[in-house]
This record gives structure tokens, sequence and C-alpha cells, in this order.
């Protein structure tokens, strides 16, 4: 007689990245339940999850047996740090505090390169104080690189439906802030061997390609994929940063938040890749036709 799957939970499966890791971990043979306020599709495994008013208690994971938990979910909507902390991050280490109650084994938080020593946006900060607390061999915590595959969704996504629209569009700054990609493929990976319990690591994994792009540039070969030729305004971040600011203030959310100004201009231009040599996964250099 064969023994059930693995349970694993997995929050934020209603968007793009922890839809596809909730996924992966299925096609890996894992009994998956999606922690969220949604369930559009009438599933079956579907706990109700809420960042400030649903937190699953300790017996929603041990009555189905849930031996890990892949934690993707982050609320956009609060904009100043008291607000951040008490939804993401004390949010955040509850959920971990019920998981561990109800018998989860092993903790995977996907974080962010903008979580790093001196970073200054507020979800970096966010991030890097979830790390802080994540302490003990039951954690992995994955620091994933601008996410990009097929199909296109998220900041990536969005950026190409603008770039598909506008002849001319606006550089914050000069371009040149070096980012990291991740395939989410690759990422996918990286999370099934993470929740397998099989890589051995001692701080954050980098999950990204090690050859940084000039955000620059990353523009001008997504428009050329896309067969369009754009012109690139350089704009002062400030007068972005300003700009966005102002509209967030008035109750509009642009999609580009004025703290992914200050994420971008303030990146980890050298993030450590030490913990990364030891994973199996590869990840591959940027293709934009992958995209």
């Amino acid at each position: 007689m064969s023994s059930p799957p693995a349970a694993c939970a997995v929050t934020g499966a209603s968007g793009y990245i922890g839809g596809r890791i909730a996924g992966s971990l299925e096609q890996a043979g894992w009994k998956v339940f999606c922690l969220g306020r949604r369930n559009p599709g009438g599933a079956q495994n579907h706990i109700p999850f809420d960042l400030v008013r649903d937190i699953p208690p300790p017996p929603a994971f041990s009555e189905q047996g849930i031996s890990c938990l892949v934690h993707c979910a982050h609320d956009f909507s609060a904009r100043r740090w008291p607000d951040i902390k008490r939804i993401n991050v004390d949010g955040s280490l509850k959920l971990f505090d019920a998981a561990r109650q109800g018998g989860v084994k092993k903790i995977v938080f996907i974080s962010s390169l903008a979580a790093f020593n001196g970073c200054r946006s507020l979800y970096g900060k966010s991030k890097l104080a979830v790390e802080r607390a994540c302490m003990g061999a039951e954690y992995s915590i994955i620091r994933p690189g601008i996410v990009y595959g097929k199909p296109s969704s998220g900041k990536v996504g969005r950026m190409f439906s603008l770039l598909k629209k506008w002849p001319v569009f606006p550089l914050i700054g000069n371009g040149r802030q070096h980012v990291y990609t991740c395939h989410i493929d690759d990422l996918c990976r990286l999370v099934q061997q993470t929740c397998a319990d099989t890589l051995l690591q001692t701080g954050p994994i980098i999950a990204a390609s090690r050859t940084p792009r000039p955000f620059r540039n990353l523009l001008r070969l997504a428009a050329s994929v896309h067969g369009r030729h754009v012109i690139f305004i350089p704009i002062p971040w400030t007068l972005v940063w300003a700009m966005l600011k102002t509209v967030e203030l008035a109750g509009f959310y642009p999609g580009f938040g004025s703290d992914s100004v200050i994420s971008l201009r303030f990146s980890d231009q050298s993030p450590e890749f030490a913990d990364l040599d030891p994973v199996l996964v590869k990840f591959r250099e940027l293709d934009m036709n992958d995209c």
C-alpha cells in the first residue's frame, strides 16, 4: 500500500510566483494546500488566510498533515512603515508560529534581493526583518532577483505591456543600476529541493543569474524582442519618486510604486552568491525570448 503524498502549504498562490511554485510542487508529487483570501477556482485544498485578519490556527496544519510551508505572500497595500511591519512582518511571524505549533517541519520564506544589510526600501526592510527572525534549521530563506518567464506577469509583465504601447519610455536616472534576473522555472526547482530538505545552507540563497544587467539594457532588450523602437528619456530618480509618491498620497497605486524606485536606485550591487554554490539548480542567463 503506497504512502500518501507529502503535504505542503503555499501562501500567495493566487499570484504569479506563488502560483507557479504551487503548480511545480504538485507536479513533483506534493499535495499542495493554497493559503489565501480567495478561492476563485473552488479548489478543495484551500485554507483561508490573510496576513492581517486570518492567520490559520495550528490545527489547520496538523489536521492536514502539512509538513512544509512556502511563504510567498506580501501585502503591498500598506505604505507607511508601522503598517508594513504590522501586516507583513508581524503577520508573517504569527503565521510561522502557528505552522510550527501545527507540526510543520520546514518553512521556506521567499524573500527578495531587495533585502540586504543597509537596504533603504521599505519592502526590502520588511523582508529583512522577517529573515532576521527566522532562526533555526526549520527555516530556509530564498532571495529571488527580478523574476521572469512565460507567461510574463507581475512587474516584468507590466513593464513589457507598457513597452509595447509607449514609443517613449521614462528611464529612472541613468539606467545603469545593475539588476539580477531569476527565471521562474529555476526558482521553482530550487523551492522543490528546499522543501525536500536536500539542501545544506547557512544563510539566504541568492536565486538569480550571477551576470548583472544594467536596467536600461534590460529595457532595450525587452523592446527589441517585441520589435519595438522605443526612445528612453532619462529622468532624475528623485523626480520619479516624488511623482509616484504624490499619486499614492492621493489614494492611487500606479502598479510601480515610489518604494520600487528606492529599491532600484539603492539596490544591492554586489550580492553574496556563496550559499548558491552547493545548490544543484543553475540559474540561466537572461533570454528575453523566454519572456
